[in-house]
């Protein structure tokens, strides 16, 4: 049986430029698993024909984060913050499922593949006057995964803007 102890660390950095400015650095690894430790092995065959298993031999999935914040706030009146994340994972923990030689589905977990994961975004809102807030957001995201030999990517672009009046 595996040992599933895992360091998990964490590094924060804020650094105000000036009374509008600031910095924000953080960067992280942390660690996921999908079946609880103490209950592997187990074995689930309340459906016929399927069997759901733990993996006993399964590691953690080891993640890296990293996120950067630039904002300059003027007051009230105006604000643009800039944001970029990455996250990324080199054992990714996935489900999959196989057929035994007796036709039983077998379900269970296993470190197989990798993933990729980061943002950029802008953020620009400001309140022209008392009873008027405007904002506008960017983002665009990349995602790409490698699951078993097979490889994923994708764009994830959005665009937002909002308009807020108070009445009376």
């Amino acid at each position: 049986h595996k040992n599933h102890n895992t360091l998990l660390l964490g590094l924060r950095m804020n650094w105000f430029i000036s009374p509008q400015q600031s910095f924000m650095m953080n960067l992280t690894k942390s660690a996921f698993r999908p079946d609880i430790n103490y209950l592997n092995p187990y074995e689930d065959r309340t459906v016929e024909g399927v069997v759901r298993t733990g993996n006993p031999d399964l590691d953690n999935e080891r993640m890296y984060s990293g996120v950067f914040m630039y904002s300059y706030n003027l007051g009230v009146k105006f604000s643009v913050n800039f944001l970029a994340s990455l996250n990324w994972s080199d054992n990714g923990v996935y489900s999959y499922e196989s057929i035994l030689s007796d036709g039983t589905i077998l379900k269970t977990y296993d470190n197989l593949g990798s993933s990729f994961i980061s943002n950029f975004s802008m953020t620009i809102s400001g309140r022209p006057c008392k009873w008027l807030s405007l904002m506008l957001m960017g983002r665009m995201g990349y995602y790409s995964f490698d699951y078993s030999g097979t490889s994923n990517s994708y764009w994830d672009p959005l665009a937002w803007f909002d308009a807020s009046a108070d009445l009376w």
